[in-house]
């Protein structure tokens, strides 16, 4: 039940080790991971979106979670499927469309196929999107179901999955779009009070100073020059809680500075309060853990430790805790996975060289063709490992695809490229 780490030999040069999950929660009926410990504010927004729930008894498909990056709406739909998951007993889902990220979105087909594997993990299902919609239908018939899907790209990637009535959807987007039976709700910044409140809740010693009147001049400073924005709070706290010996005082000045450079720069793109907010904390890195938060870049979906150790060579994983604490990574502990804010990870791969960019997606690629494999192994051996295989394959198929496609990307100039690409068909032959 706790899972086994394997070490597969090497490819193109590489020991991988990889990390075989327990049944996984990718998989299984009850998906949702746990809203931020820290959670503040929204009281408004929640007591809205509840009030409609509860005016339309018999089930509602919501998307009112759409807002600019930064902002809180994955954290506040978290918040509300924690509020309604009992009244959903028999599943919960959770998965990350990957609508706003510079890499492919993911399909409707794709999306059904999450949920429909969850019910019938060992089962062979259609290529053809109508049978799925058809089996997703199904398995969702009469239950009381609860389906999240984050960072949603439009209304064509969604439509296909609005469950049966007797199930709630939720949706967040950075996009504004409709859909039949949709209620929309627009999500803004933190009001101040509740940025301020976020921010001593993750950095408490801004509480507790005995020149409490200068330091409630400096949180409600620190908020304001963050745009009240969860994120990049989140980035300012952490590093504050982490580094005891940081005046608040010069962080303010730096997080001003900061602010007012981009400005001058004529930023475009970004909000400056999260790009100032990240440019100091990334500032304060170790050199080789700046490394290991820029190698970050080229996981496009969640990924474990061992994957983390291996392409970013980070023994023991010591950077990637130390990234976590700064809120610069994020932690699912349910789920003992990892993941970058698509905001967070377009920051860090601006600031690769072209050549830790061409050796991490090597050793991405290499990492992954050898957990494809090793997916493919479990399936062969049959019995209980069938499903250990398929919740693998699942749970790293967008890092397989991305490696696959480095391999094809690069194939004419690079010799261990051209491996991979043969190595990819044959290593997943049978899980595919």
């Amino acid at each position: 039940g706790a899972g086994s780490v394997v070490n597969l030999g090497t490819i193109t040069g590489d020991v991988t080790t990889v990390f075989i999950p327990p049944p996984s929660p990718a998989t299984s009926l009850h998906q949702l991971p746990s809203p931020p410990r820290d959670f503040t504010g929204r009281e408004a927004e929640l007591a809205e979106l509840l009030a409609a729930l509860n005016s339309e008894p018999g089930g509602v498909t919501i998307s009112g979670l759409h807002g600019l990056g930064g902002v809180g709406k994955t954290a506040l739909g978290l918040k509300l499927a924690e509020l309604l998951q009992a009244q959903y007993p028999e599943a919960q889902f959770f998965l990350d469309l990957r609508g706003a990220q510079t890499q492919e979105a993911l399909t409707p087909a794709e999306a059904m196929a999450h949920v429909i594997r969850a019910f019938y993990p060992d089962s062979k299902l259609p290529d053809d999107e109508a049978q799925l919609s058809g089996l997703y239908q199904s398995v969702l018939h009469g239950k009381r179901a609860l389906v999240f899907f984050d960072n949603a790209k439009d209304a064509a990637q969604v439509r296909p999955l609005i469950p049966p009535p007797t199930c709630l959807m939720l949706v967040t987007s950075r996009r504004n779009f409709t859909l039949p039976g949709m209620r929309a709700k627009n999500i803004d910044a933190l009001t101040p009070e509740e940025a301020e409140k976020l921010l001593v809740a993750i950095a408490p010693r801004l509480k507790t100073s005995k020149v409490s009147e200068t330091f409630e001049v400096l949180v409600h400073e620190i908020a304001r020059l963050c745009g009240y924005l969860p994120l990049a709070l989140r980035a300012a706290g952490s590093l504050l809680a982490a580094s005891p010996d940081l005046d608040p005082a010069r962080y303010a000045a730096g997080l001003r500075d900061e602010r007012t450079r981009l400005e001058r720069i004529g930023a475009e793109g970004v909000d400056l309060g999260v790009e100032a907010s990240f440019n100091l904390s990334f500032a304060g890195l170790p050199p080789e853990t700046a490394r290991a938060f820029c190698g970050l870049s080229v996981f496009p979906a969640t990924f474990d430790a061992a994957a983390e150790e291996a392409i970013c060579e980070d023994e023991g994983g010591a950077r990637l805790s130390d990234l976590a604490r700064l809120s610069l990574a994020d932690y699912d502990e349910g789920a003992k996975r990892y993941k970058l804010h698509d905001l967070a990870r377009l920051f860090a791969a601006a600031r690769l060289t072209d050549a830790d960019r061409a050796e991490t997606g090597r050793r991405h690629a290499a990492h992954y063709a050898a957990v494809l494999a090793a997916a493919n192994e479990l399936f062969l051996k049959g019995g209980d490992s069938i499903k250990l295989g398929l919740d693998l394959f699942d749970a790293e198929w967008g890092n397989v695809q991305a490696g696959q496609a480095w391999a094809q990307a690069n194939v004419e100039e690079n010799d261990a490229a051209a491996e991979l690409c043969n190595e990819y068909p044959n290593a997943g032959a049978y899980v595919l």
